[in-house]
């Protein structure tokens, strides 16, 4: 079963390379196929996700037999927000808060439901702003040990 909250297949390799790059030395290169086997992922997919990144100015890369890529900046400034935004694009607008029912009746506003989802929608995008990636790894290092 699905959780309730998931990311695209490209979102969350985005989300992992990151990760893995934040956790290795600063500076130094890391080969797209490194990352893919580190998590089963495509090499092909993870250099489409990286494409979209290098874009962000997210990640670097150079090429050669040294060649790779690396985050761009240190990783206290890279928010998870930014990875999600890159790849699923910037969050516009205000969230309406549709109602889960679609019911015709129902136009989300005055929904108790509705204003709950614009409420956790709300909380989750002030969550992924406010994540960077040293506080997500050590939020994933603190699952691990429970």
């Amino acid at each position: 079963m699905r959780g309730f909250f998931t990311f695209p297949d490209a979102t969350s390799i985005a989300l992992h390379t990151c990760v893995f790059l934040s956790m290795q030395p600063q500076g130094e290169y890391y080969k797209t196929k490194a990352i893919a086997d580190a998590f089963q992922f495509s090499a092909h997919h993870v250099a489409k996700v990286v494409r979209t990144l290098v874009k962000a100015d997210i990640i670097a890369t150079t090429r050669g037999g040294q060649g790779g890529l690396r985050l761009k900046r240190p990783p206290e400034l890279i928010t998870v927000y930014e990875i999600y935004s890159a790849i699923e694009g910037e969050y516009e607008g205000e969230y309406c808060g549709a109602c889960l029912l679609r019911v015709w009746d129902c136009n989300g506003h005055d929904c108790l439901i509705g204003k709950w989802m614009k409420k956790t929608h709300d909380e989750t995008i002030t969550l992924l702003k406010n994540t960077n990636l040293p506080t997500l790894i050590a939020s994933i290092e603190r699952f691990q040990k429970e």
